[in-house]
């Protein structure tokens, strides 16, 4: 008995532990479209924590990672302000700042525009739907 007893006690802390951590985390959900609104998938995205604001340092690291086929990428991050960073080949590179809260979503829909230089280059062939 003591023994199933032990396996509870340490179920428990361990549930404990994970409704406090994500008591303690936001989450930043992220849409990638282009000029006329279609999805972008396979995007790069980097996150960069931003010190400004915080009572203590950031346990956040800087990461990157890559959008799903439906230009979307959901993060828990812990609450304060984050630069955001989207880039696409052929694309001119996107970067924001947005607020993470506690216990809160933050939505944001980062709005892609082909880069000038390579209509110029390639001509206006370049695809602009289906990305």
């Amino acid at each position: 008995m003591n023994c199933c007893r032990g396996v509870l006690v340490g179920l428990a802390s361990a549930l404990m532990s994970a409704v406090m951590m994500a008591a303690d985390t936001g989450t930043l959900r992220i849409q990638v479209v282009d000029s006329e609104g279609a999805v972008m998938g396979g995007t790069h995205i980097g996150i960069r924590p931003d010190g400004a604001g915080r009572q203590q340092p950031s346990r956040a690291t800087s990461t990157r990672t890559i959008a799903d086929p439906q230009g979307r990428l959901t993060s828990e991050l812990e609450p304060g302000f984050f630069d955001v960073c989207v880039m696409a080949d052929a694309f001119v590179p996107a970067c924001q700042k947005v607020r993470v809260v506690a216990g809160n979503t933050k939505n944001i829909t980062v709005r892609m525009k082909i880069d000038p230089a390579v209509i110029r280059e390639i001509g206006d062939t370049f695809p602009t739907r289906g990305r």
